[in-house]
Order: structure tokens, then sequence, then C-alpha cells
């Protein structure tokens, strides 16, 4: 209980007032619409609720995702990268496109980071397994 506090007030909360502030800022600078995951609540909603509903509005309705900083160790962020890739969307971090390798070894990289905390990697993990058949399945189709 108090880790996920500190973990909230610490990175989740700031995590979230960063995003609501970057989607004000893009909706000023971005045609088209900008939506942002930070402001849906659902009290009945688990993170698996949460990453079905953003993968689907992804797969449908968005034509790039735009990812802040520290991306690669959310679970929700690193997924979003992968679902708009998979669906041949582009995934971008401050300003540069990413490809399925280099958010793969991103995500990896995150991972390793997060190990002296103890804090739970197996979604990641997955995500980055994903991210690296998707990069080997580009090379493949080249």
């Amino acid at each position: 209980q108090a880790y996920c506090e500190a973990r909230y007030k610490a990175v989740v909360r700031p995590n979230i007032e960063d995003g609501i502030t970057t989607a004000r800022a893009l909706r000023v600078h971005e045609s088209g619409v900008v939506l942002e995951p930070f402001t849906l609540h659902i009290s009945t909603w688990s993170q698996d609720d949460y990453r079905y509903f953003w993968g689907s509005v992804i797969e449908d309705l968005v034509a790039r995702v735009m990812l802040l900083d520290g991306w690669a160790a959310s679970n929700g962020s690193a997924y979003e990268c992968y679902k708009a890739l998979k669906c041949g969307r582009h995934a971008f971090h401050g300003g540069t496109r990413l490809t399925a390798q280099e958010a793969g070894l991103e995500v990896r990289r995150q991972i390793t980071a997060l190990i002296p905390s103890h804090t739970p990697t197996e979604f990641l993990e997955k995500v980055a397994s994903e991210l690296e058949n998707l990069s080997l399945d580009a090379r493949a189709t080249k």
C-alpha cells in the first residue's frame, strides 16, 4: 500500500499532469483531434480494461501516438506504442518517429532500470517481446 501511494505521488501524478499539459499544447499546435488517456477514469475498470479500450481507439481512430518521457517504463504507454506500430500507425517520442526495434530496445532498457526497485516488469517484458517480433517481421518483409 505504502509503495503504491509513494509511486503514485512520485511518478504517476506528475506523468498525468505532464500528459494533460502536453495534450493541451498539442491541441493548440496540431490540426485534428488530440486524445489523451489521462482524464478518463472509470472506477470499475481494471488496467486490462483501459488497455483494451485504448488499444481499440488506436486501432480504429488514431493516426499517430505521441509518447511522453518515461513512456517505456509505463505498462500502458508501452502497450499503446506497440499497438500503434502493430496497426501500421506511427509512434513518436520527442519529435522522433520510433521503429519497433527502437521501441523494443527502449522498453528493455527500462526493464533493466526497474529491476533494482523490484517493480514488476512481466507486462513490459511481454510488450518488449512483441515489439521485437514486429521488428523481425518488418525485416523479413523487406
